[in-house]
């Protein structure tokens, strides 16, 4: 891991510069609405009631929860599920970043504050960028999709999450970590194993389903 400046001031500072520029956010919703899938799975969960200071729930994944509604009947199921499932990884994931605003001034050692910095910089990071991705993947009301979304990249950002928190588990092993944050960090390892695996098979349909709508639109 390279070395960060100040990386215990910027551990848990609610922004942090994504790698994309975002496409059209400032259509952001007011809380979360109803998925108007048809159908009660798929809609969203609503955001833990201790959310930390870093989050996915921003007005970007607001704004596309809200675009959501106005996408055609075929496309709306697949997007809806994409979404569910992007929340239902940042419900573990959550609970790194918790572990890491809790610890921020207090981290006992060098080695548990290194891996602090790593959940924060590279796990919690990776996450959120691929939700924003995944955000982007909702058009906007009329249904031409956005040519901001990076539907290539979300596979091999899962890929590297799976990595990120492979090497996190493992590092947890370290007795010098205390228990109790050796255990969150093994709980949420354990229960995104097959988190990536799953983004990337929906990503794979939606690509389909991109590339049908892009030639259909093409003149």
């Amino acid at each position: 891991m390279s070395p960060r400046p100040s990386a215990r001031e910027k551990r848990c500072a609610r922004t942090h510069p994504g790698r994309h520029t975002l496409g059209n956010t400032q259509d952001s919703g007011q809380g979360s609405t109803a998925l108007a899938s048809g159908a009660a799975e798929d809609a969203p969960e609503a955001p833990g009631t201790h959310e930390p200071k870093r989050t996915i729930y921003e007005d970007w994944w607001k704004a596309a929860q809200n675009r959501l509604a106005a996408v055609d009947e075929d496309a709306r199921p697949l997007l809806a599920r994409l979404l569910q499932h992007v929340e239902r990884g940042w419900r573990h994931v959550r609970e790194l970043q918790l572990l890491c605003e809790q610890h921020q001034e207090q981290a006992i050692n060098d080695a548990f504050e290194q891996l602090l910095d790593f959940i924060a910089a590279d796990v919690v990071d990776l996450f959120r960028t691929v939700a924003q991705d995944a955000a982007v993947l909702v058009p906007p009301e009329g249904g031409r999709w956005s040519g901001n979304a990076d539907i290539d990249g979300m596979a091999g950002e899962a890929e590297r999450f799976t990595r990120y928190a492979t090497v996190l588990g493992l590092a947890a092993g370290d007795k010098s970590i205390p228990l109790p944050a050796r255990q969150t960090i093994q709980r949420a390892v354990s229960s995104t194993a097959s988190w990536s695996v799953d983004l990337t098979e929906l990503v794979t349909r939606i690509a389909d389903l991109w590339l049908g709508r892009v030639t259909a639109d093409e003149p």
